[in-house]
């Protein structure tokens, strides 16, 4: 039996899953039980977008505040992590909202454990080396094939 590795798997899934036409009209019911502040993980041509910004003021018209990192690159830089962190790191996060292709959800991911244990993303680049459970995270896909939706790993 090894000490470093599990005897069973665990398999993590969303506690809930919205699909279907206009389902994004539920976001800020989602999003007002967990946040004060909601930090959203995006691309710049998602942000511009009608549908963005109607998600962005119905999430405001809750009393949730509401930060925006919108600079997601395509196959997840670490330096995007990096950056979300220096300028978000300071700041009480209480859920993070990532809306878009799989880079920007899985940036929310990243950045939730990260903001919630510290460190450097390095650290938990590998199985079983993150500490604890990150900032509550939303996804939103705007692309179909990703599956980042639905699982707990990050690429």
């Amino acid at each position: 039996m090894s000490t470093t590795t599990p005897d069973m798997g665990i398999l993590r899934q969303p506690k809930t899953v919205l699909f279907g036409p206009g389902k994004r009209h539920q976001i800020p019911h989602i999003v007002r039980p967990l946040a004060e502040h909601l930090l959203v993980t995006t691309d710049a041509r998602m942000a511009t977008t009608p549908e963005f910004l109607e998600i962005i003021e119905a999430i405001k018209a809750t009393g949730v505040d509401v930060s925006i990192y919108a600079e997601a690159e395509p196959d997840l830089p670490r330096e995007d992590v990096v950056q979300v962190i220096e300028r978000f790191g300071h700041t009480q996060v209480d859920a993070i909202l990532g809306i878009g292709g799989g880079s920007c959800m899985d940036l929310a991911k990243v950045v939730s454990i990260v903001l919630a244990n510290g460190g450097d993303v390095r650290d938990y680049y590998g199985e079983f080396l993150v500490p604890g459970p990150g900032v509550p995270v939303i996804t939103v896909p705007t692309t179909g094939g990703t599956g980042a939706e639905v699982t707990c790993i990050s690429v």
